[in-house]
């Protein structure tokens, strides 16, 4: 996972999460050969704030 966190001058913030950024297949985890769990695909997540 790539996180990126911008702060300006203004004190309005921006927040970027990109999970999987080359949209490759993975297995995050198994459990014996039966429960195998895939990878979350490619996704872009953001927040904008402001103080007041």
């Amino acid at each position: 996972m790539c996180t990126l966190g911008i702060k300006s001058l203004r004190s309005k913030g921006e927040k970027k999460n990109i999970q999987n950024l080359f949209n490759q297949e993975y297995f995050e985890s198994a459990y014996g050969d039966l429960n195998v769990y895939s990878g979350e695909p490619f996704t872009v997540q953001g927040t904008v704030s402001w103080e007041f």
